[in-house]
């Protein structure tokens, strides 16, 4: 009975903190003296520590929200035999966010989390897992908000390959990550590959969303600023990516 009344009161406090967020340090409080009497199951204080970082992050406060975060690593080896539950990458998404949004500098430490737990979850689920390939998309979107485009395209390159074996290429879901690769090799420079990549898109979600979808409308916005950059290429833009293709094709140049 006292363990459930402990649960009870773990989500009491939530519901009480959405409710008059005026009331933070007094629900912080709440969780301290759970956390002190150490009578809750290690699913809970797992549970406990990510309300308690939600509840910093709410206030802005990511340093705090990070270091509640991390602590879920001291409960249970999230890179171990457990690191495929679901709950488990969801919380170390919300460590990788707080360390992003806490300050730019630790953009790094944040990719750092969600390429661990990628490697566990190929490791323990395999590769083509659905909450691999999310968690791989999640870490290619950190690292083209860090500007890290060359990383991010190995990322979505990756997600895309798996979506694809494991949906189909006409899937909606492997139509965006090849959208999103679209995107940030257009941001490397790069001006007449992602046209294609960008049609396939397009062509997927007219089909499969509808002309209106939001999707939609961005595949196709994007397609046209291609095209039109295209049209426009001087004669040393095409000389020069005609050097790299050349290369590329003869294998001395990596692509990304």
């Amino acid at each position: 009975m006292k363990q459930w009344d402990d649960v009870e009161r773990l989500f009491t406090a939530r519901v009480k903190q959405g409710n008059d967020i005026g009331r933070f340090e007094e629900v912080l409080a709440d969780y301290s003296e759970m956390e002190k009497r150490g009578s809750l199951q290690k699913a809970d204080r797992i549970k406990l520590h990510r309300q308690v970082a939600s509840l910093y992050a709410s206030r802005g406060r990511y340093r705090e929200a990070a270091e509640e975060a991390s602590k879920i690593l001291g409960v249970e080896d999230a890179l171990g035999k457990d690191a495929s539950d679901p709950y488990m990458v969801d919380c170390m998404f919300d460590l990788a966010t707080y360390l992003f949004k806490q300050s730019r500098r630790k953009s790094k430490a944040a990719c750092s989390v969600l390429d661990r737990n990628i490697l566990a979850l190929r490791s323990s689920r395999g590769p083509q897992y659905p909450t691999t390939i999310l968690t791989l998309e999640a870490l290619g979107s950190l690292q083209q908000l860090d500007g890290d485009e060359r990383s991010a395209s190995k990322s979505f390159e990756l997600a895309w390959e798996r979506r694809k074996a494991a949906l189909g290429a006409r899937h909606p879901g492997a139509a965006a990550c090849r959208y999103r690769m679209a995107v940030v090799l257009e941001k490397m420079g790069w001006i007449e590959e992602p046209i294609p990549m960008y049609e396939e898109s397009l062509d997927v979600f007219v089909e499969k969303l509808g002309s209106d979808h939001p999707l939609t409308k961005r595949a196709r916005e994007s397609l046209h600023s291609c095209r039109l950059a295209a049209l426009h290429m001087t004669s040393d833009q095409k000389r020069r990516m005609r050097r790299v293709r050349e290369r590329l094709a003869a294998g001395t140049l990596g692509r990304y």
